[in-house]
């Protein structure tokens, strides 16, 4: 074999022990594969590490265009760190590709929709709502923060809607919410002057929930507004009537134009109507009382108060009114003793000190607290 021969030999030979390194290099590389600047930025979205994993993110997106979730991420990422418009652009970008899968699209409605919730957009946050629930109208998410949104912004009848739609997700009714719901929306009404529209919306509320107690008082109102008192005094009557437990959000208003009328027995009446059904009713104790003191009859007022403490014993509300009474027949001796007997029920003799930390009480002064182990924690 000749000189040349043999170099050609060693040239092939070491050209084909390249090729063969490189083959098993890539082989390697795809058996175990070098950590990618996507998973990379997982890591960092783990670990909190948000400046880092926008670069990783933003590196996997310039690699591989077609990695949507490493835009939505990197488009979360601006927003939760104040930068809402950038994040808006980014996920508004990803809505004209045509190749989004629909679980791909709709991953980008719900990012826009808290993208501009962040702005303060609530317009555009609706809008986007509205998308997602054409795609899937029993989602609970969409529902419930439409729902939010629209109570926000004054809007019951909307609201309404969407509880409805919420609770028949639930497969049962509450009636509560949804009273309540449409009595707020006969008040925003009022409160626009529109006082017959409001009746309506009070009366569904009423028809949802028979004790709805703001559909009664603001039906009540609107009358009021409308110079009806007698239609005032009929439906405050009716509340009283149908949720005795919470008569006395009627007592003020109803009293105040019985009194304007001078027809004091129909209130005294309705007082005892509520005791009859309810005797240890503090409210209405406290009412019939005062009420019976202003018509001069003070002895029956006194007993009334007396019989209703041996009810309710540790009642501050009607030890009150009893020094309010005997204040004003100048009967200190009576005033005294209740007012002893009231800061015997509301202080201790001895200082009390709380830990702010905790909430540990003492009677000793202290500054190291052995429960919580924080100093000077005491309001000494």
């Amino acid at each position: 074999m000749n000189l040349t021969a043999f170099i050609m030999i060693l040239v092939l030979g070491g050209v084909g022990a390249l090729a063969l390194f490189y083959s098993l290099q890539r082989r390697s590389r795809k058996l175990y594969p070098t950590t990618s600047p996507y998973t990379e930025a997982l890591s960092h979205l783990v670990d909190g590490e948000l400046t880092l994993a926008a670069q990783k993110l933003r590196e996997a997106a310039q690699q591989d265009t077609s990695n949507v979730n490493a835009f939505v991420r990197l488009g979360n990422i601006y927003r939760d760190t104040g930068k809402v418009q950038r994040a808006i652009k980014i996920h508004n970008e990803l809505t004209l590709r045509s190749n989004l899968t629909p679980a791909q699209r709709w991953d980008v409605y719900k990012m826009l929709t808290l993208d501009y919730l962040k702005a303060d957009n609530v317009v555009r946050a609706l809008e986007y709502l509205d998308t997602l629930l054409a795609q899937n109208k029993k989602d609970r998410w969409a529902l419930e923060t439409k729902r939010s949104l629209l109570e926000q912004r004054g809007d019951f009848h909307g609201a309404f809607e969407q509880e409805k739609k919420l609770q028949e997700l639930d497969g049962y009714t509450k009636p509560n919410r949804l009273a309540l719901i449409k009595a707020q929306e006969g008040i925003e009404l009022l409160r626009l002057g529109k006082g017959r529209e409001a009746r309506l919306r009070f009366r569904e509320a009423i028809k949802i929930l028979p004790g709805c107690a703001p559909a009664y008082l603001n039906w009540a109102e609107s009358y009021i507004k409308e110079n009806r008192v007698q239609d005032a005094v009929h439906v405050w009557a009716k509340f009283i009537k149908a949720h005795p437990a919470r008569a006395y959000l009627a007592f003020k208003g109803m009293e105040s134009v019985l009194f304007d009328l001078g027809r004091f027995g129909e209130m005294e009446q309705h007082y005892r109507n509520v005791l009859a059904n309810q005797p240890d009713n503090v409210h209405a104790i406290v009412a019939l009382a005062r009420l019976l003191f202003k018509m001069g009859e003070t002895t029956a007022a006194l007993d009334t108060l007396k019989e209703g403490l041996e009810r309710n014993p540790d009642s501050l509300w009607i030890r009150r009114t009893l020094i309010s009474i005997y204040a004003e027949m100048r009967a200190m001796d009576e005033v005294l003793a209740l007012t002893q007997d009231v800061l015997e029920r509301v202080m201790t003799a001895d200082y009390r000190f709380e830990c702010s930390v905790c909430g540990r009480i003492t009677t000793e002064p202290t500054w190291f607290c052995p429960e919580c182990k924080s100093w000077e924690s005491y309001n000494h």
